[in-house]
């Protein structure tokens, strides 16, 4: 058998990366460096220039790397040489959830309804037909109305939406990174995005958009499929007022001339250390049971 201990103190992600950092580079206080560690790729991407890294390539045979989905592996491989530097552990996307039960009176008013927001620029125009909607209901107060959704990554919204409007931000070649900027596409996110925040359709209050959910400052959002388990069953407005809702959950709205059907990709993954070379086969028997069918 393999026995797994754990190092490493808690902290944030980015916490996390420092001190794995700080390991390898020796630095007085810092941690052991760990045989397998868990890091996001630009964490990854600082390692390999240091020549820190072990090539996966060398400990799966092509059948079993061939089991996985292309594109789990293919983040993993990011220089010049293509070696597989990083594994996949844990993926998610994002979704498209909405509150069921208080969007219904929108929807009886103005026939707005969940289904039939099929693009970006639909639930924009939505969005502003619920802030005229809401401002309505208060005759007496003037521009008091609510904002219908938001968002919790503004630069997966920027990356996945230029790459749907068919211009990568960014891409890498034999580890160079090359720029694209595409006016029209950034002029489309703008609309859909910063105006509508701006006149407050869209809003952003808490720190995460399921918290603006359960207090009901939005109906709608985006945000992660791993954070589906803090989405509410319940709002709670002011003064302690609570009712039961129903959300529904879809895959992410793409803009209206999206080129290429697109949603993000992303999550941690797991590397090993050129200084545990000897020990790297058991660390690949750790990854082949962690994803064992």
């Amino acid at each position: 058998g393999v026995i797994i201990d754990t190092i490493g103190s808690p902290g944030s992600i980015n916490k996390l990366a420092d001190n794995l950092l700080d390991s390898v580079a020796g630095k007085a206080g810092a941690d052991k460096i760990p045989t397998l560690a868990g890091v996001y790729a630009e964490t990854a991407y600082i390692l390999d220039k240091q020549d820190a890294l072990i090539s996966f390539d060398n400990y799966f045979t092509q059948k079993e790397l061939d089991a996985y989905i292309p594109g789990f592996l293919n983040e993993g491989r990011f220089n010049a040489n293509n070696d597989l530097l990083l594994f996949p552990l844990l993926k998610s996307t994002e979704l498209f959830t909405a509150n069921e039960t208080d969007w219904k009176p929108f929807a009886d008013a103005t026939g707005i309804t969940i289904e039939s927001l099929k693009t970006k620029e639909d639930l924009t125009a939505a969005a502003a037909k619920y802030y005229e909607w809401t401002d309505s209901l208060t005759p007496d107060v003037k521009e008091d109305g609510k904002a219908l959704y938001g968002r919790d990554s503004i630069a997966n919204y920027i990356y996945a939406g230029c790459y749907q409007l068919g211009q990568a931000i960014f891409d890498v070649k034999n580890g160079v990174v090359n720029m694209n900027f595409n006016r029209k596409a950034w002029k489309t996110l703008w609309d859909n995005y910063y105006i509508p925040f701006i006149n407050g359709y869209f809003g952003a209050y808490g720190k995460y958009r399921s918290d603006d959910a359960k207090i009901g400052k939005i109906l709608a959002l985006t945000g992660s499929s791993s954070s589906v388990s803090f989405l509410p069953a319940e709002v709670t407005l002011e003064g302690d007022v609570k009712h039961s809702i129903s959300m529904s959950v879809s895959k992410d709205l793409l803009f209206k001339d999206a080129m290429i059907d697109t949603v993000v990709q992303q999550g941690g993954q797991l590397l090993s250390f050129e200084n545990f070379r000897s020990s790297a086969g058991r660390c690949c028997r750790v990854l082949k049971m962690v994803h064992r069918k």
